[in-house]
């Protein structure tokens, strides 16, 4: 099929302006950035009006940071995908024993006893 079917829903995941420009920057692709995040932009914003309910936009960043701390933004997402939420199929517990010192959902050193990781105690790995 060429299209999904109707009523199947979306998520976007996307990074902060900021993060997309370093991440292009990187890559030697700075210059097509704002072009590109435009169109990005724009797209998402249609599929949104046109498919209302359908699609569900996801901040890179938080989804990774909101593990280690409050899990809210991988709750809403299951719960826009309507599924399931357990917190402990993401709580990094089952890895502690392997690297105790980090944390395994987002790869930042923790202080011991904190699992799941405290990001105001956390620093870059």
């Amino acid at each position: 099929r060429d299209h999904p079917g109707p009523g199947t829903r979306f998520v976007v995941v996307s990074k902060t302006v900021e993060n997309g420009r370093r991440s292009w920057e990187a890559r030697g692709n700075a210059h097509l950035y704002e072009k590109t995040y435009a169109s990005f932009r724009r797209q998402v914003e249609l599929a949104t009006r046109d498919h209302p309910g359908l699609v569900y936009e996801l901040s890179y960043e938080n989804l990774f940071l909101d593990l280690c701390t409050r899990n809210e933004t991988a709750r809403r997402l299951f719960d826009f995908l309507g599924l399931p939420f357990e917190y402990a199929w993401f709580s990094g517990r089952a890895l502690k024993r392997k690297r105790k010192d980090r944390c395994q959902l987002c790869r930042w050193r923790i202080a011991p006893a904190t699992i799941p990781c405290d990001a105001s105690r956390a620093r870059p790995a």
